[in-house]
């Protein structure tokens, strides 16, 4: 109840322009481990294994921490909710250009072309009826999730083919050291299958 309550609230304070953000050069290789070590029960619980393919070297990100941990839960509890018990979820991190990309792979069916136009929209919930009732949320974390991205001059995107899952992706600019500013944020996503 209290993590649906904050998503309305977050999702009304972004309507509004009233989200507050304490930005700071990130690594990202430190946020992925703490939120895997946060959820690494629910893993557990499915029989699931978690791989992540993070190198040693990614540049620093400008953003805040709570909030990119945000996306991050968003995006690794929807994988660990959509897909089969006993399935393997893939967490990655490269750089791409002046931006650094994470995509978390899951083993759920592949989202139909129909859907990935409605995912992040609030409150839409893809799958049937019966997944629906089985799973529980109100439709909100996606949607939180790329306002989020995009409040961070960023982009998110999913990319689906049958039989092979669904990898949800975002990238954020590089934090520039000797400049202290964003890099250039205007790599798009593209389709690496």
């Amino acid at each position: 109840m209290n993590k649906r309550v904050a998503e309305l609230l977050d999702l009304a304070k972004m309507q509004v322009g009233a989200l507050e953000f304490k930005l700071e050069p990130l690594e990202i290789g430190a946020i992925i481990d703490e939120v895997v070590s946060q959820l690494i029960s629910l893993f557990k619980n499915k029989e699931q294994s978690i791989k992540l393919e993070i190198p040693d070297s990614l540049p620093q990100m400008k953003g805040d921490r709570e909030r990119i941990e945000q996306v991050l839960l968003n995006l690794l509890s929807n994988a660990n909710k959509f897909s089969p018990t006993g399935s393997n979820i893939t967490l990655r991190a490269r750089e791409v250009g002046n931006r650094v990309a994470v995509e978390v792979e899951d083993s759920a069916p592949a989202i139909t072309e129909e859907e990935k136009g409605k995912l992040f929209d609030p409150y839409y919930r893809g799958g049937d009826a019966d997944e629906s009732a089985r799973i529980p949320g109100l439709g909100l974390g996606l949607a939180i999730s790329k306002k989020l991205v995009e409040l961070h001059q960023g982009s998110i995107w999913v990319e689906s083919e049958p039989g092979k899952g669904n990898i949800f992706a975002f990238s954020l600019p590089t934090w520039d050291r000797e400049q202290g500013e964003l890099g250039d944020s205007s790599l798009a996503p593209q389709n690496r299958r």
